[in-house]
């Protein structure tokens, strides 16, 4: 899970609450202290203990939610700790926005990956189909300076010789009401009857609504017209594999997509 952070972050919270607890409200203005959600967070006595790691029921929770001075969505005892309950009278529990040691690691993932399908068999030639398959990532997953590596890989697995199908890869945002070339057909052979590409979506902030990508192929070229487009990514955003072919009755398919984030 790939979270925010924020320097010295830090909020009381507003009252006590058990080791079950996942919705929690801050004192009066403090969310504003936080991070956006996602983050993580020290959450201990500091009345008796003037940093967490003094604390022996400190915790560390992931947020996943924050909405003003309330807090929702929470996981508990995501450290090498447990949830335990933060009400003991006449004591101040405070968060500090830290970052997961686990998630440090891991910076780098892989966030989907579908394959391999069943067969695709040509309709109507030169007409472009999508396949049944598809990578989904949820309304606000990408962030700004966000880099997203793509690979995908098609074969010929039985029917008809496939003579030079073009092969694609793009990107619908908002259950398609905008739809963006990200892969574009390149490189089958029709010796092995195989397909193999990648290449890299870099994110860069335009507003808080809204980011820009350029889209590098394999071969070094700058996809979308040598242009950025601008992309609502407050929008579900779905990677969707196309296919066409020249002739009918050709048969392939969809070995292998996968994306991986490269968050710095």
């Amino acid at each position: 899970m790939l979270t925010y952070f924020k320097d010295f972050a830090t909020a009381n919270v507003s009252t006590g609450y058990d080791a079950a607890a996942v919705a929690i409200d801050l004192a009066a203005g403090q969310g504003a202290n936080l991070p956006p959600s996602p983050f993580f967070a020290f959450w201990w006595n500091v009345t008796d203990y003037q940093t967490p790691d003094l604390d022996p029921s400190r915790e560390l929770v992931y947020v996943g939610t924050r909405t003003g001075d309330a807090l929702t969505n929470l996981l508990r005892g995501q450290g090498d700790d447990a949830a335990s309950a933060k009400n003991t009278g006449g004591k101040t529990y405070r968060l500090l926005a830290t970052v997961s040691a686990k998630e440090v690691e891991s910076r780098s993932r892989q966030v989907g990956s579908i394959g391999p399908s069943g067969n695709y068999t040509a309709g109507t030639p030169s007409v472009e189909y999508y396949t049944t398959e598809n990578i989904v990532l949820p309304p606000n997953f990408l962030k700004a300076g966000d880099l997203l590596e793509w690979r995908m890989f098609w074969d010929h697995n039985a029917g008809a010789y496939a003579y030079a199908p073009r092969i694609g890869l793009k990107l619908l945002v908002g259950g398609g009401s905008s739809v963006y070339p990200i892969g574009l057909a390149a490189h089958w052979s029709n010796t092995e009857q195989t397909w193999a590409g990648e290449g890299a979506v870099a994110i860069r902030s335009t507003s808080s609504a809204s980011m820009q990508y350029k889209n590098m192929r394999e071969n070094g070229s700058i996809g979308c017209g040598g242009q950025f487009a601008t992309i609502d990514t407050t929008a579900v955003m779905t990677f969707q594999p196309c296919y066409r072919f020249d002739s009918s009755g050709e048969t392939i398919r969809l070995a292998r997509l996968s994306l991986v984030l490269h968050r710095l």
